[in-house]
């Protein structure tokens, strides 16, 4: 099944996090979790720990790393996909 990926940003979001801006990514059982902010990546396993309280980025390091790639190729699609809708074109 493929990836679902999201982006936040806002006032809310910066009251609530602290952070600028974020992206979140849920694979199979897996959530990967981007703080833009602070160049910083969470790995949960959302079917086993649904409140999220165990980062898993030191034990899975692998699952980590492909997971980052595909939320980077994604942010990557969506930055073309926002420049061809720029209205300076």
């Amino acid at each position: 099944r493929p990836a679902m990926v999201w982006e936040y940003d806002g006032e809310v979001f910066r009251k609530l996090t602290g952070d600028v801006a974020g992206a979140a990514m849920v694979e199979e059982r897996f959530k990967l979790i981007q703080w833009k902010g602070e160049a910083k990546y969470e790995l949960f396993d959302v079917k086993n720990d649904p409140g999220e309280t165990r980062e898993l980025s030191h034990e899975m390091p692998e699952k980590r790393r492909t997971m980052i790639e595909t939320l980077t190729r994604w942010e990557n699609e969506m930055e073309r996909v926002r420049s061809l809708q720029s209205p300076d074109r």
